[in-house]
C-alpha cells in the first residue's frame, strides 16, 4: 500500500535522474556538433579536387611537381574516407544520446506515472491534485513537469533524427547550409532552456526545503 511518505520516497530518485540526463545529453550534444563541424568542413573540401590552386599548401606544392595522374583521385578518396568516418562517429554518439539520456528519461516518466496511478488509487485524486509530496508541489503538477521535459526532449531527438538518418551534413553544397544545421543542432530549437531551469530549481527548493523541514522537527 502507497503511503506518503512512500511517495517521497520513490518520486525523489526518479526526480533526481532525469536532471542527471541533462548534463550527459548537454556533453554529449557538443561532441556531436564537434564531429559535425569536421563533417561539414571535410565535406566542403570536396570542392576543391578539381582546383589544385585552392588546395593545401604542401598539398598544392606537391601537385605542381608531381607527375602522378592519380593524385586528385587518391585526395578525392581520402576526403570521402574521412567523411565515412566522421559521419559513423556522429552516428554512434547520437545513439549514446538516445540510449544514455532518453530512454532514461522515459523509463522515470514511466515510473513516475506508475507512483501517480498507485498513489491515486490508495490514497485518492485529491491527494494527488492537491497535497503537497514535499512542500508544496502536488504528485499531479511533478507529473506535468516530468512529461513537459520528455516532450522537449523527444521532440529534439526527433528532429536531430531526421538530420542524421537523411545525412543532411554530410550533403551540403554551400557553407551557408552547414552554418544552419550546425547552430540547429547546437541551440536545440525543441527545448526550452530557460523552462527546464525553472524546473529544475522548483525541485531543488521543493526538495530541500521539505529535508530542511524535517531537521527542524527533529530539534
Amino acid at each position: 500500500m502507497v503511503q506518503p511518505s512512500t511517495v517521497k520516497r520513490r518520486l525523489k530518485p526518479l526526480l533526481n535522474e532525469i536532471v542527471k540526463t541533462f548534463q550527459i545529453w548537454d556533453d554529449l550534444n557538443n561532441d556531436c556538433f564537434t564531429v559535425a563541424n569536421s563533417l561539414i568542413n571535410t565535406r566542403l573540401e570536396e570542392r576543391y579536387v578539381d582546383h589544385p590552386e585552392l588546395w593545401p599548401s604542401e598539398l598544392s606544392s606537391f601537385s605542381s611537381t608531381s607527375k602522378d595522374p592519380d593524385l586528385k583521385q587518391r585526395y578525392s578518396e581520402k576526403l570521402n574516407d574521412q567523411i565515412a568516418e566522421l559521419s559513423q562517429m556522429l552516428v554512434q554518439i547520437f545513439e549514446k544520446m538516445e540510449t544514455h539520456c532518453l530512454s532514461i528519461q522515459h523509463r522515470s516518466v514511466s515510473q513516475v506515472e506508475m507512483l501517480y496511478a498507485d498513489a491515486c488509487n490508495t490514497l485518492g485524486p485529491d491527494f494527488c491534485s492537491s497535497t503537497p509530496v514535499f512542500f508544496t508541489c502536488s504528485l499531479d503538477r511533478y507529473l506535468n513537469q516530468v512529461k513537459e521535459i520528455q516532450t522537449m526532449y523527444t521532440r529534439e531527438m526527433k528532429f536531430k533524427q531526421r538530420m542524421i538518418k537523411e545525412e543532411l551534413m554530410s550533403k551540403i553544397k554551400v557553407r551557408e547550409e552547414g552554418m544552419v544545421l550546425l547552430s540547429a543542432w547546437l541551440n536545440q530549437p525543441s527545448i526550452d532552456f530557460e523552462r527546464r531551469s525553472e524546473i529544475v530549481e522548483i525541485w531543488k527548493v521543493e526538495m530541500e526545503g521539505e529535508e530542511q523541514e524535517q531537521l527542524l522537527l527533529k530539534k
